[in-house]
């Protein structure tokens, strides 16, 4: 299966088990619902077989659902301290954050360079869960490092977007 963006024109190969596929999923990907971009705001149309594009991403089944609940995408979601670090020793421009009884829930930070550090909550701490280039754009953030954390488990947990207000949610 494959999808393809008719805002930015990005196309996904989701390529792996057919049966996980669906368990994954299941009705966003089999129902007649838009699905989202996964690099964009755009909505995606869903194409049989994989993608002739050569700029085509092929994902497996999970990083697929991850990118979805938007934990970006796999070149987005490596986020050590020493790539953090670097970023913000290179300037803060602005936050998105909000007002929670007096204290600051903090979305994102977004450096002078215009990359964005989304951030989401644990029990251990604040986590750095993915780097963009100008928040949900085209063009992904291309860090290779190791110890690229296993975010399948982070986000969601509560059947929330991380990106998104209460309201939104």
């Amino acid at each position: 299966m494959n999808t393809v963006c008719r805002k930015c024109g990005s196309a996904v190969n989701v390529v792996g088990d057919a049966i996980r596929t669906k368990d994954l999923l299941g009705r966003a990907l089999w129902g007649e619902q838009d699905l989202p971009c996964v690099r964009c705001d755009g909505k995606c149309e869903r194409f049989p077989g994989s993608s002739e594009d050569p700029g085509a991403s092929d994902l497996s089944p999970e990083e697929y659902f991850r990118a979805l609940h938007g934990m970006g995408m796999p070149d987005e979601a490596l986020c050590t301290p020493e790539m953090v670090a670097a970023l913000l020793r290179d300037g803060v421009v602005d936050i998105v954050a909000e007002e929670r009884s007096g204290r600051t829930l903090l979305r994102k930070i977004i450096t002078r360079g215009g990359l964005h550090i989304h951030f989401w909550v644990s029990t251990e701490g604040a986590i750095a869960y993915k780097i963009t280039k100008g928040g949900h754009d085209v063009q992904s953030v291309d860090f290779r490092s190791e110890g690229n954390p296993d975010l399948s488990t982070q986000a969601g947990a509560q059947g929330r977007h991380p990106d998104r207000t209460d309201e939104e949610n």
